[in-house]
């Protein structure tokens, strides 16, 4: 016999709810999907301030089955330093809630079925008919716990019962009564607000001093005060205090008289957000001629009256206006020096301090291959061109993967190495590797995990930097990898060891990215020292929705505010471990679209392995790589640095964002619900036009600053609002003869229309691309892997006539010198010509007269030479 621990958590499975409303009460019942446990949940709120909680519940899977049952999670704030007073098995008992963890008071109570709860915040009293224990714990997160274990045999029905009813706070002391206390558990503008009610008893003081002190690890308390003159009738004593660094701290108010403190609580817990953020636009400048810093106002702070200043390293801005959530501050890069130069950052509002923040300039000589973070628009630039990452994990070695996904627009991939990287052959292994996935066209999200987390030692470091030193210059580096859910092995991955790590990685190659990618963003921020771009892998099918993947996101930018870039890592795996089985194709849709919509500038699927293996289901994959083209055809709307419409869906299921360039809108909605919905988006700014919705081949009226249409379940659609006439057309000779020379026409995304396909060797591909463009908004993009195997283009057929002379021309440029180019002209004398093709705008032209009559004439041109090359504005002209 083989004995085996399941679980059931219903966190993990989606219920349906009904709500009922009365003129006294709402009744809400929740039912779980029967997984082995059957349960139904109703709770009603009211009359007055009571909620009621019933259960019923059986399980009928498990032979010996336990539940805990965690029904509430009191605040640290009302409970800390409560008093309060229990019933229950144990007899009674009267005690205070601990103020901080107490190791030797875990359970403040256990076996309460009355407990009777007094706090500053008002006072509760609570009934169950089975015994409760608050559980306290060394990293409360802002809460206890509030719940009971109880033995659960297969097959018995179970039920419990909750009561709780509220009422305003009372406390007498010194004469005083305090009637409630006004405090947030966080605040973002730099200005705490306390208030105190406040009323005198008869013989109580005619005079009172409220003293709020806040106290952050490592510094000195801040106080402020305020004199108070109570009545016989309440009033409310508020005080200001400013806390211009943002972090962690503990509150204490106390009440003095006479010299004499009379009251005081202890240990309040506040969160002070950075209200803005200074940032370089970019996070390398090499050979940039002008630069920004950019001011990043948090959304919930009021820009009204704001000033800026800004200084440090030879940089100075006084009293600059700060009217929005970004402005920009120009400056020239080349008057800094090469490295890191520091800047102090400092936000004012009037007189007042509203907070100070710290950045980094950072500046090194131009070198090949530089891969910086764009930090205007979150993406990245990959030698220049604005790129969105949209790649996937694999298993090392990659090259199967590569040559797979060739013809693909995905970006990179992200190969996970071996814990041996002392191993013979290892590195060869490796550079390898990467010269095949360079010469494929993909970028490689190295790994190097296995050092990075390694103890703190001399053999470490030494073996950190061989690794880095042999592969920072190669042309398939994107960025370093430095840790995958390290929160969850926090003993042996602290946030110190990340951060000395990526100071590590920085110093032997600037040019590079680091990232860490984490189950659990909400300890994220501990390791924000340590990463240039930080990612997130919700991984909610089948156990939970596929909003998660929107609340991982958003949870990310809430605590680390616009910096860093967030990529999210969407689940393409299923069927082991706790997942049991893959996201139908749709979900996956959801998955993504739902990341890009809540701000993820970087998608990578886990994982990919080989066709038809992982994922096993091709019909989803075959989704992931449909969006692969949708993102590499929208980034440069993506990316755009403009400020963003503000974009509303009328049905709270559908999630919806915009993006803003020089000459569109664009806008995306993603349905959260597998069911299909109408379809109502209001877009602030969008003229009375036509909207092209992308993808589809169709159009669809932008009325009012509104689009109506329709979703479908776990559907997504975008749309593109011209914001100026646009004329695909534009500087095409009149008499050309091509169909879509500039490649502008695209049915299916990706491919341009008008074109056969000629066949290249060892994954030679060819790709639409919208970020380069001699004319128009698109080219062809050539991925060659090898001299003489490239991929070609034939243009659609051409009625070519006896005598006629022409002129055909293209334009093209290459990623580097060196490159030629083939372009055949059947019918000509010399029908075959080559042309040399470097990194700037080539114009390849051909002018011959045509020998003899050919209906269908077929004009191609293909690479010559390994490498990437673009081409644009293919032309067939007739001349004199």
């Amino acid at each position: 016999m083989k004995w085996t621990r399941q679980y059931y958590n219903s966190s993990t499975h989606q219920p349906t709810a009904t709500l009922e409303t009365a003129a006294d009460r709402k009744t809400l019942r929740v039912e779980f999907p029967d997984d082995g446990l059957r349960c139904t949940q109703i709770i009603t709120s009211g009359p007055g301030e009571k909620l009621t909680l019933d259960y019923r519940y059986r399980q009928t899977r498990w032979d010996d089955g336990a539940l805990q049952l965690g029904f509430a999670k009191p605040t640290e704030g009302f409970w800390a330093g409560a008093d309060f007073q229990t019933e229950g098995r144990g007899g009674q008992l009267r005690a205070v809630v601990p103020v901080t963890f107490d190791p030797a008071r875990r359970n403040p109570f256990v076996n309460a079925t009355a407990i009777s709860l007094q706090s500053i915040f008002g006072n509760l009293r609570i009934s169950a008919d089975k015994g409760l224990t608050l559980y306290d714990y060394e990293q409360r997160g802002g809460a206890f716990f509030l719940g009971f274990d109880e033995r659960l045999p297969v097959g018995e029905e179970h039920t419990f019962h909750f009561e709780l009813t509220f009422s305003p706070p009372r406390v007498e002391a010194g004469g005083l009564v305090l009637g409630g206390l006004a405090l947030p558990d966080s605040i973002e503008d730099g200005l705490l607000r306390a208030g105190i009610r406040l009323s005198r008893a008869a013989d109580g003081p005619r005079e009172v001093t409220v003293r709020v002190s806040a106290t952050r690890a490592g510094a000195a308390a801040v106080v402020a005060e305020a004199k108070a003159a109570p009545a016989a009738e309440p009033r409310v004593t508020g005080l200001e205090l400013p806390l211009p660094v943002p972090g962690d701290y503990r509150l204490r108010i106390a009440l003095t008289a006479a010299g004499k403190e009379v009251w005081q609580r202890d240990s309040l817990a506040l969160k002070v957000l950075a209200p803005f953020q200074v940032t370089p636009d970019r996070s390398l400048y090499t050979r940039e001629a002008g630069a920004s810093l950019l001011a990043l106002v948090r959304p919930g702070v009021r820009a009204e009256g704001l000033r800026l200043t800004v200084s440090g390293g030879g940089l100075s801005f006084e009293g600059v206006p700060v009217p929005g959530r970004r402005t920009p501050l120009p400056f020239d890069p080349g008057k800094l020096p090469d490295g890191a130069t520091e800047l102090t950052a400092r936000l004012f509002l009037g007189q007042r301090l509203v907070a100070e923040a710290a950045t980094t300039v950072r500046k090194a000589p131009p070198a090949e291959h530089e891969v910086k973070i764009d930090l205007a628009s979150r993406g990245l630039l990959v030698d220049g061109i604005p790129t969105f990452p949209f790649g996937a994990y694999c298993f090392h070695p990659p090259q199967a993967v590569a040559l797979e996904e060739a013809t693909m627009s995905f970006t990179h991939l992200a190969p996970y190495r071996s814990t041996n990287f002392n191993q013979a052959g290892a590195q060869e292994e490796m550079l390898a590797a990467l010269d095949r996935c360079a010469a494929l066209g993909f970028r490689v999200h190295y790994d190097i995990r296995p050092i990075a987390t390694m103890p703190d030692t001399p053999a470490k470091w030494d073996l950190l930097k061989r690794e880095v030193e042999a592969v920072r210059s190669h042309p398939a580096l994107l960025c370093w990898y430095l840790a995958d859910e390290p929160e969850l092995q926090r003993g042996s991955q602290p946030p110190e060891l990340m951060a000395k790590a990526y100071r590590f990685v920085k110093e032997l190659d600037p040019y590079h990215p680091c990232t860490m990618v984490f189950a659990d963003p909400r300890q994220a921020p501990d390791y924000a020292p340590g990463m240039d771009i930080v990612m997130t892998d919700p991984y909610p099918i089948p156990n939970g929705p596929v909003t998660n993947v929107a609340g991982a996101i958003t949870g990310l930018d809430d605590s680390l505010g616009h910096l860093p870039p967030v990529w999210v890592v969407p689940q393409a795996f299923g069927g082991g471990e706790w997942w049991a089985r893959e996201p139908s194709a749709q979900e996956e849709r959801a998955m993504t679209w739902l990341g890009i919509v809540h701000g993820a500038t970087g998608v990578q699927y886990f994982m990919r392995v080989l066709d038809g293996v992982r994922p096993f289901c091709t019909r989803m994959w075959s989704a992931c790589r449909d969006m692969a083209d949708e993102v590499a055809e929208l980034t440069p709307d993506l990316l755009s640095p403009l400020p963003a419409p503000e974009v509303h869906a009328s049905d709270t299921r559908i999630h919806a964002r915009g993006w803003a360039t020089a000459d569109a809108l664009t806008v995306a909605a993603v349905n959260a619900a597998n069911e299909p919905a109408p379809l109502h988006l209001t877009i602030a700014g969008a003229p009375d036009t036509t909207a092209t919705v992308q993808f589809e081949n169709r159009t669809i009226a932008v009325k009012g600053g509104a689009i109506d249409d329709y979703i479908d379940g776990f559907g997504t659609r975008v749309y593109r609002i011209p914001l100026r006439p646009e004329d695909p057309n534009a500087g095409v000779d009149p008499k050309n003869l091509t169909k879509n020379p500039g490649c502008e026409q695209q049915f299916n995304v990706g491919k341009p229309d008008g074109y056969y396909a000629n066949a290249g060797k060892d994954g030679a591909s060819i790709h639409v691309d919208s970020r380069v463009a001699y004319q128009g908004r698109h080219s062809v993009r050539f991925v060659t892997p090898a001299d003489g195997g490239g991929m070609g283009l034939s243009a659609f057929p051409i009625h070519f006539q006896a005598g006629q002379k022409l002129r055909v021309s293209l334009w093209a440029k290459s990623d580097r010198a060196g490159g030629k180019l083939a372009l055949s002209v059947p019918g000509m004398e010399q029908p075959d010509r080559r042309f040399d093709v470097g990194t700037g705008w080539t114009e390849c032209v051909v002018t011959g007269t045509v020998a003899k009559d050919q209906p269908h004439a077929y004009v191609s041109y293909r690479p010559a030479t390994a490498g990437v090359m673009w081409v644009d504005l293919f032309q067939v002209v007739p001349v004199p």
